[in-house]
Formats: C-alpha cells, sequence, structure tokens
C-alpha cells in the first residue's frame, strides 16, 4: 500500500485487505461501496482529516494517530520506519511524533530508563569507565540519553556504536569495540548484537566489569513502560518468594495443553540446590551480567534429570520472533535429541549446529516470566518476560547458574507461552495465572 510514493503497510493481498492495519489502508478499503441485502449502496466509509496532499512534505505521512476518531495526540518529533507486527505484515509507524497529550515525549522517558539504567540496575560509582554499547540499529536518541544518565552521575561516559550484526555470528568484535569493551568498568548494551558471548565480553567479565543488556528495537514502549510504569519493586519483591518456594523443591514438571511434558530436578545428588536467581537487571557484584528489564526467576536444573517433550509456541533466539508454528524438542539428560517443526524449527536446528560444539544443544536455564506489561512479540526481550512464560535457554551458561554445561560460543532460547507448572506435585502457575493457594 503506497501513499504520496512511500511504502505504507505491506503484507500478502488477502491478510491486507481482510486485516488492514494503516489508517490510510483502512480508510482506502473502506472506500469500496458495499451492497446491502436490500439492494441498496452502503458504506462506511472513514475519512481521514489532514495530512498532506504533497510528496515533497510528506514527512509526517506515516501512522497519523491524530487522524484516529477518539484520539487526543500531539506531534512532538518525525520519524518513522516500517514495523513488522505479525509474521510477514509490516506497517509503517511514527514511533516518535506522537505521544498523548500530558503524557511524556519519548526522548524524556528515555531519560528516566537511563537514569535508572546507571543508578538502580548498575550502582555506577563517580569516575567509573561506563561504556554504552549501541549498533546500527539502535534508536540515537535512546543512546545519547543513556550516555548524558552517565554523565549526569559522575561517571566517565563512552558511546560507541558497532555495526550490528546477526545473532548467529560468532565472530569476534572489532580490534576498537573489544577494546572498549575490556577497559569499561560498567557496560550498558542497548544494542541487537549478541555481544555477551564474545571473547572480549568474556575477558572482561573476568576482569569484574559489570554488564546489563537489552535489546530496544521493536520493543521501546515495553521497555519504558515495565520500568516508568509498573511497580518494578513488588515486582522483585514477588520474585523473591518464588525463589524461597524453588530453593524448597525437588521435582519440576512443566506441561502445556499443546504438548510440552518434561520434567527435572533442582536438586544435585547431594541435596544440594542450583542456585535460583532473579532476573531483575540489577548487577552488583564485579562480572555480573544483567539483562533489563526484568522481572523473572532463573535456574540451571540438574542436567541428567531433565527428560521430556518441549513444544514451543512463543519466540525463538537465534532469529528474535515469534515461530509460524510450534517446534518440538525432544529432550534426553538435557540434550537435545530432535527438533521438529516448520521452517523456523530447521533454521534453529541450523543455528544450533553452525557452531559445531556439543553444549550448543544442551539445556542451560529454566526461567519463569513475571512481567505483568509484557505480551507476544517479534522480540525475545519482550516474549521472555510473559507472565507465567517459561523460557529454557540452551548452550552458553554464565558460571553463577553453578551447572556444567560451561562455556558454548553460542546461547540459544525458546518460549513457552502458557504451561502449568508444578513443584513437587502442587501447581504454582496454571495458564499465566499463579495459584492463591502459595499466597504469594
Amino acid at each position: 500500500m503506497l501513499y504520496l510514493g512511500q511504502i505504507v503497510e505491506l503484507a500478502q493481498k488477502e491478510d491486507l485487505i481482510e486485516n488492514p492495519l494503516h489508517p490510510y489502508t483502512k480508510a482506502l478499503i473502506s472506500s469500496i461501496p458495499e451492497v446491502n441485502p436490500e439492494g441498496s449502496l452502503s458504506s462506511n466509509r472513514i475519512i481521514l482529516k489532514g495530512g498532506n496532499t504533497k510528496p515533497c512534505k510528506s514527512a509526517i505521512w506515516l501512522l497519523l494517530p491524530h487522524q484516529m476518531p477518539g484520539c487526543n495526540w500531539v506531534e512532538v518529533k518525525q520519524k518513522t520506519e516500517l514495523r513488522e507486527v505479525k509474521s510477514g505484515h509490516y506497517v509503517a509507524y511514527n514511533k516518535k511524533i506522537y505521544r498523548k497529550r500530558g503524557g511524556y515525549v519519548m526522548s524524556m522517558r528515555w531519560g528516566k530508563i537511563g537514569q535508572f539504567a546507571v543508578q538502580t540496575l548498575t550502582k555506577v560509582r563517580p569516575n567509573e569507565n561506563v561504556l554504552v554499547l549501541a549498533d546500527t540499529w539502535t534508536d540515537v536518541d535512546a543512546a545519547k540519553a543513556f550516555l548524558s544518565a552517565v554523565v549526569n552521575g559522575g561517571a566517565k561516559g563512552n558511546l560507541l556504536f558497532i555495526e550490528k550484526t546477526s545473532q548467529t555470528d560468532t565472530s569476534d568484535l572489532s580490534t576498537v569495540a573489544a577494546g572498549a569493551i575490556k577497559g569499561a568498568d560498567v557496560i550498558i548494551g542497548i544494542c541487537q548484537t549478541r555481544f555477551i558471548e564474545k571473547g572480549a565480553t568474556r575477558i572482561a567479565r573476568e576482569n569484574g566489569t559489570r554488564i546489563i543488556s537489552v535489546q530496544l528495537r521493536g520493543v521501546e514502549d515495553f521497555v519504558i513502560n515495565s520500568i516508568v510504569d509498573v511497580d518494578y519493586t513488588a515486582l522483585i519483591m514477588q520474585a523473591k518468594k518464588i525463589v524461597e518456594l524453588w530453593q524448597k523443591t525437588d521435582i519440576c514438571h512443566v506441561t502445556s495443553e499443546i504438548g510440552t511434558d518434561i520434567s527435572f530436578s533442582f536438586k544435585e545428588n547431594t541435596n544440594k540446590v542450583r542456585p535460583v536467581g532473579v532476573g531483575d537487571g540489577v548487577v552488583n557484584k564485579p562480572g555480573e551480567v544483567g539483562y533489563f528489564p526484568g522481572v523473572d526467576v532463573n535456574i540451571a536444573p540438574v542436567e541428567d534429570t531433565i527428560n521430556g517433550v518441549m513444544v514451543v509456541d512463543g519466540a525463538i533466539a537465534p532469529g528474535n520472533k515469534l515461530v509460524d508454528q510450534p517446534i518440538t524438542l525432544k529432550i534426553e539428560k538435557g540434550i537435545i535429541k530432535s527438533i521438529e517443526g516448520g521452517m523456523d524449527a530447521a533454521n534453529f536446528k541450523a543455528a544450533l549446529e553452525s557452531v559445531k560444539h556439543p553444549a550448543a544443544f544442551a539445556m542451560c536455564h529454566f526461567t519463569l516470566g513475571l512481567n505483568p506489561i509484557a505480551k507476544p512479540s517479534n522480540n525475545m526481550a519482550e516474549t521472555e518476560h510473559i507472565y507465567g512464560a517459561v523460557t529454557c535457554g540452551f548452550g552458553n551458561q554464565v558460571p553463577a547458574f553453578e551447572g556444567s554445561v560451561g562455556e558454548c560460543p553460542i546461547h540459544s532460547d525458546v518460549v513457552l507461552l502458557s504451561t502449568t507448572i508444578t513443584l513437587d506435585g502442587k501447581v504454582l502457575f496454571c495458564k499465566n495465572k499463579i495459584n492463591p493457594e502459595w499466597g504469594i
């Protein structure tokens, strides 16, 4: 669909006609007259008001929310791009132009997120060397806001943009990027590039560098709202109560209506419970890594006790997308023995095989999402935090888990959107709702 010579919506024609998403597409389709049973013409035509009529002044033609009935929006800045809202369906949108009157302008909210990252998550100290690591997909205004928060906090701020690379790219970073990473006391990663598994980052962590990371692109509102508009402290408190339950648990069993049936132990043969962590993004210890926004609870199940079938219906990474059809993983003693499904399954398998490392197929963590704002999207950072969703990781395992998988050139994640989780036979979560009998 074109408007003033620019693409505003892109999809298969059947999907475009049956499910138009852009205001101009909706208006154009609504202009087609319909014949009612009485034989007379009727029309529910949408009339757009405002907008541009000259291509040379088409800077604000994308996703015009001020033209939608009942909305009260104010223009603040002009920037546009195509966004994949579902598989194969792209809509041009103005991610910064419009906000509801009286609300925060995006750049102001980025400032709040930057402050939160510096003051709360990394607890940056004066004169520390802090690297804000961005890539060619990072929102420049967001990068500037994070850098400003670092400088305003009295630290030595550095902003580095690197080339965005594929999530399956296991090659080392450039000499310049590697040097910046190894020389930082704190790294705030706001890029799509998976830099955590890179050699330079491993060295930096060994030297005590504290690191937080988020993939911003496509989930900007989720990142902001999950910190600014929720009681983050309350989420962390609930997570800590679940930690206490997991520390007393022997067997965890996960099932779903679409075929998941897998179990594993949290306790080793010595009856010692593996460490249980809260994924809140806070990094207090040297060499610690955190992902934000949270919140989640995570553990590395005892590897040789992990047996069963896992049916993935959420997001996968590498790929960073919702699966087009479920992927079935058969797991024996913590190792994926088979991967079945459609094209996503084939691509996922190829990504794991590409590194030629046996640990790529080893399950390295089990994570429970606890963020009430998160929803399914083509971004792992949001989907894995859906309240009650399960994320299982494979490959590279951070030492804090105290598991036996160890280092690997690749780390992958799969999300199960809706499951039943039982702890020693008692239901903890069912269909994304916590069992009230636990009192948490």
